[in-house]
């Protein structure tokens, strides 16, 4: 699996982080996140649109870059989508409604309204829970944001779809060992540091 075989080429180098952010970063989050931070498809998201699926806030970005995301660590982020399709929650039609909704919000002048507004119902109804009433993305659940352009699946319609059917879900390593605390806050800050201007 691709991001088995890319967590497994980040894993060794670590013990700069203190010294050098910007080369443990280049190092070991590059991989997924980019040389330039602004992420890699199916691997790990944008770190520069400060739209952070868990909250941008200092301790926060602390606590997952010690912790990692969906790892096995019993303290790192842990939340995953249902899998609608597979799960016989929603239907293929469905599923199709709520792709051309999240299209719309995102600007995407070909979606079929009718077929879009059916699907905004649907998704208050299945999606809202965690991604938001307005697509806005929820922190809690670490639900990101459905109003694009940075989509960690891809953005077609078809890669919604299948997300929506049988969701892909993303694996962060924790750093806290090779890092310890300092180097954690180090790493924060540089982190922090790569968001765009507002």
């Amino acid at each position: 699996m691709m991001l088995t075989a890319a967590l497994a080429g980040a894993a060794p180098a670590a013990a700069a982080g203190a010294a050098d952010p910007a080369a443990f970063f280049a190092e070991n989050c590059a991989v997924c996140h980019g040389a330039d931070a602004g992420g890699v498809e199916g691997l790990g998201p944008n770190l520069t649109d400060g739209r952070w699926i868990w909250g941008g806030d200092r301790t926060t970005v602390r606590g997952t870059i010690a912790y990692g995301v969906r790892n096995g660590d019993a303290a790192a982020r842990d939340a995953r989508m249902p899998a609608f399709g597979v799960e016989g929650l929603l239907y293929d039609d469905e599923i199709a409604a709520i792709v051309a909704a999240i299209l719309s919000a995102a600007g995407d002048p070909g979606t079929d309204a009718e077929v879009a507004a059916q699907g905004a119902d649907l998704y208050l109804d299945h999606c809202a829970m965690c991604h938001g009433d307005a697509m806005e993305g929820g922190y809690m659940p670490g639900a990101p944001a459905l109003t694009g352009p940075n989509w960690l699946f891809g953005g077609s319609a078809a890669a919604l779809s299948a997300q929506i059917h049988d969701p892909a879900h993303g694996v962060m390593p924790g750093w806290r060992d090779q890092l310890g605390e300092a180097g954690v806050a180090a790493m924060a800050d540089y982190v922090l540091s790569l968001r765009a201007a507002p």
